[in-house]
Formats: C-alpha cells, structure tokens, sequence
C-alpha cells in the first residue's frame, strides 16, 4: 500500500526551496540593477539561507531521534 506524500516531502520541497531561492536572489540581484552591490548581496543572502536550512535540517535529525514518530 503506498502513502501519499505530502506537498512539502522529499523531491517538491527541494523544488519549492530551490525554486523561492532562485526568485529571491534574481530580486535582490535586481533591486541594485545587477551591478556588484547587487552581487555581494545575493552572496551574503545565499550564505544566510544556506546556514539557516543546515541549522533546521540538524536540528529536524536530532528532535527526530529525541521523539521518534510514525
């Protein structure tokens, strides 16, 4: 019997999350007309959203070995 997955499991959220963090960057890149202001800030946006996804991906491993579910 296969389950249903939901929107936000496997392969779509990594779409969705690869998908809002390309939009997001091609904003701030454009907000500075795509000049190296412009860069330096999708640089520093990319790192702060990198460290804040590892942080919730640690932090989902270790809660999930504390109270482990179905």
């Amino acid at each position: 019997m296969s389950q249903r997955q939901s929107w936000f499991e496997g392969w779509r959220l990594l779409a969705a999350l690869t998908l809002s963090l390309i939009a997001l960057s091609l904003w701030i890149a454009s907000t500075r007309h795509f000049e190296v202001e412009g860069v330096r800030m999708v640089i520093r946006f990319t790192a702060r959203s990198s460290l804040l996804l590892f942080c919730l991906a640690f932090g989902a491993a270790a809660l999930a070995r504390l109270w482990p579910n179905a």
